[in-house]
C-alpha cells in the first residue's frame, strides 16, 4: 500500500518537475531505480522480520542502529586521525612505533636510568650547594623591610656569572647604568598602572600607541597597520602567528595553515 501511494505521488512529482530538468541526466530512470531498490530493501526487511515478535524487532532495530552509529564514529575517528592532524601520517606512525619500543621492559629501564642521570646533573648544576633555605609557604607574619631587603640581597648573590660584562649571549639586553636608572624611575611611576583600563591610565595607552607606530614606521606598515606591545620575543611571535592563523581562516578558508621556516628559526615557532 505504501509503495502504491509512493508511485502515485512520484508520478505527479515527475510530471511537474521533469520538464525543467536536464534531459541528459535521465531523471525518470534514476528515480525509478531508486524506487526499485527501496522496494527491494522493504522486501528483504519483511523477510528478515518474518516470525519475530514485536519486542524482538524493536531490540534488533536498536542494536543495528547502535552498531551503525559505532561504526560511523570509528570511521570518523580514523579519517580524522589519518587526514586531519597537524603532523603527517608517516611521521605519526614513526612516533607511535618508537613510543611503543621505548615501553619495552629492557629499554624502558635503560631510558629511565638515563633520564634520572640527566635530572641529577641538572640538580647539581642549577640548585645551590650552600644549603639554602627555601620559602615554600606563606609566613604567618610578614618580614620587615630591612629583613626583606637582606633576603633579596641573598637572591641577587646566588648568580656567579657577571652578565653585566656583556659576555652572555641572548640573555640580557643591557643598556648601561644610565638607562637602568631611567627605566627604574619610569617603572616606579607606572608600577600600579593597568593597560586594561586606558580611561584610568591614558598615559599608558598613549605610550603603547606611540611604540606601535614607531614599529609600523620601521616596517612600512601603512595607515591601516596596528599592533600591541608584548612581554618579549616569544609572545610577539605567538601573537603574530595567531593573527595570521585567524586571518587565513576567516579570509582564505585555510583551516590547516603551515609555517615555512628554516631550521635556525626562533624557538618560539616550535611552540
Amino acid at each position: 500500500m505504501a509503495l502504491e501511494y509512493l508511485e502515485i505521488y512520484w508520478e505527479r512529482f515527475l510530471g511537474v518537475v521533469e520538464p525543467h530538468l536536464p534531459e541528459y541526466l535521465h531523471w525518470n530512470e534514476i528515480c525509478w531505480t531508486f524506487v526499485f531498490y527501496l522496494a527491494e530493501a522493504r522486501r528483504h526487511i519483511h523477510r528478515w522480520c518474518r516470525g519475530l515478535e514485536p519486542w524482538q524487532i524493536v531490540v534488533n532495530t536498536v542494536f543495528i542502529c547502535l552498531c551503525v552509529w559505532v561504526g560511523v564514529e570509528i570511521l570518523r575517528w580514523l579519517y580524522s586521525w589519518i587526514f586531519c592532524q597537524d603532523e603527517g601520517f608517516i611521521t605519526r606512525m614513526k612516533k607511535g612505533f618508537f613510543k611503543t619500543v621505548r615501553r619495552l621492559p629492557f629499554l624502558k629501564e635503560k631510558i629511565n636510568a638515563e633520564l634520572q642521570k640527566a635530572k641529577d646533573d641538572m640538580n647539581k648544576a642549577w640548585i645551590s650547594k650552600n644549603n639554602e633555605h627555601y620559602h615554600t609557604k606563606l609566613p604567618d607574619k610578614g618580614m620587615g623591610q630591612q629583613a626583606l631587603m637582606k633576603e633579596i640581597d641573598k637572591y641577587e648573590k646566588l648568580g656567579k656569572i657577571d652578565w653585566a660584562a656583556g659576555k652572555v649571549s641572548g640573555t640580557v639586553y643591557h643598556g648601561g647604568k644610565e638607562l637602568t636608572d631611567v627605566l627604574t624611575e619610569a617603572y616606579k611611576r607606572f608600577t600600579w598602572s593597568n593597560p586594561l583600563h586606558p580611561d584610568v591610565f591614558p598615559g599608558v595607552r598613549k605610550m603603547e600607541a606611540e611604540i606601535v607606530q614607531m614599529c609600523v614606521g620601521m616596517f612600512n606598515g601603512g595607515p591601516d597597520a596596528c599592533g600591541t606591545t608584548t612581554s618579549g620575543g616569544t609572545e610577539s611571535l605567538l601573537l603574530a602567528c595567531k593573527t595570521y592563523r585567524d586571518w587565513a581562516k576567516e579570509e582564505k578558508g585555510i583551516v590547516k595553515p603551515e609555517i615555512v621556516a628554516p631550521i635556525s628559526v626562533h624557538a618560539a615557532f616550535e611552540k
